[in-house]
């Protein structure tokens, strides 16, 4: 396997072990980049770290229309790509402002991506969530009373997409571009008040670090992944139980349902529901 060269930022070799954990040495990937402290970190790692790999990259940017800095924005993405030799995909969404917005642009952004891979040939993309993201889904999610699925927080993996940076600190991130004195762009929308995220960000998250006495991060992030391997377990026992115990003129066997523990009940049922 192709191995990143010794003297790397710590930041750097961690991407190079991601990219190779997720088997995309000596393959290509789509970096989704808007110019944040994340994203930048994440572009630079991988340029640095790109031809040890054998790895093809490429970069994709986005205005979502919400914003009139966002313009100045793409294309200060756009021109650090080219320094670092790698094609840069700027598209506009143009989205209006309202309800929903930040659900709105996340899921018109993945499907640009996913069509742009797809064109491209490109084998993943690649987003630059951290360990803070992940703590921070899992505090949302569970005060909205998730179950275990949500519990799962953020995924490492899911079809063409990776997310190298998820066992990786902001501080990690602001140390890396402090260290390589590049600068970023600060999402305004990153300080609004009114965002369930970012009140999760700046007063549930610190509050919790200072009731606990020490950093919660990494182990609010290990309970996430503990839980993506118990509901993926819990989700195969699942799929067992539905093959053993469905009619064949559709429908499930009653009895056999009701003598399903209940974990397995609830999600028998939500499959059937869905069906």
């Amino acid at each position: 396997m192709p191995r990143a060269s010794p003297g790397l930022p710590p930041l750097a070799a961690l991407l190079a072990r991601s990219y190779a954990d997720h088997g995309l040495a000596a393959r290509s990937v789509l970096l989704a980049v808007s110019g944040g402290a994340d994203s930048t970190a994440l572009l630079v790692g991988t340029a640095r770290v790109r031809e040890a790999l054998g790895l093809r990259v490429e970069v994709a940017t986005f205005d979502h229309g919400l914003r009139e800095e966002a313009a100045e924005e793409v294309a200060t993405v756009a021109a650090l790509s080219a320094r670092l030799g790698l094609v840069c995909h700027v598209r506009s969404l143009a989205l209006s402002p309202g309800a929903g917005m930040e659900a709105r642009a996340r899921e018109a952004r993945y499907a640009t991506l996913e069509v742009l891979r797809e064109a491209r040939n490109l084998t993943a993309i690649a987003t630059g969530h951290t360990l803070n993201d992940q703590a921070e889904t899992l505090l949302m999610r569970l005060a909205r009373g998730t179950a275990l699925r949500g519990a799962r927080g953020i995924l490492a993996e899911a079809p063409s997409l990776i997310r190298p940076l998820l066992e990786c600190s902001r501080d990690d991130v602001l140390a890396f571009l402090h260290a390589e004195g590049l600068a970023y762009v600060r999402d305004p929308m990153n300080a609004d008040p009114s965002l369930f995220r970012t009140r999760v960000r700046t007063d549930a998250l610190p509050a919790l670090d200072r009731a606990a006495g020490f950093s919660t991060l990494a182990h609010l992030a290990n309970f996430a992944r503990l839980a993506s391997e118990d509901e993926a377990l819990l989700g195969r026992l699942a799929d067992a139980s539905w093959e053993r115990l469905a009619l064949p003129g559709g429908g499930l066997d009653v009895v056999g349902v009701g003598a399903l523990e209940g974990p397995l009940r609830r999600r028998v049922l939500a499959r059937l529901l869905e069906a």
